[in-house]
């Protein structure tokens, strides 16, 4: 009934997998006979420049992270942490 996004500690190989996220179906998505299947995750410190490309190392902290649905209202969601 929900589609989920997981987090892995990559430090940590043997550490459980921690649910991220855990979507249910909106009215639009429900109605169509489809789901909100989250399709991506982007963390960003919104540097463009060649230094900041993705895959480099960024400070957590300056940060923002967001993730997206692919059916029903398709919206783009901005993770808040505890320290905003």
């Amino acid at each position: 009934m929900l589609d989920s996004v997981w987090a892995y500690d990559v430090r940590k190989p043997k550490a459980p997998a921690v649910r991220f996220v855990a979507l249910g179906r909106d009215f639009e998505a429900e109605n169509a006979g489809e789901d909100n299947e989250p399709t991506g995750v982007h963390v960003s410190d919104g540097d463009p420049s060649v230094h900041g490309l993705l895959g480099k190392s960024i400070d957590p902290d300056d940060s923002r992270v967001f993730f997206t649905e692919q059916h029903g209202e398709n919206i783009v969601w901005e993770v808040i942490g505890s320290h905003h």
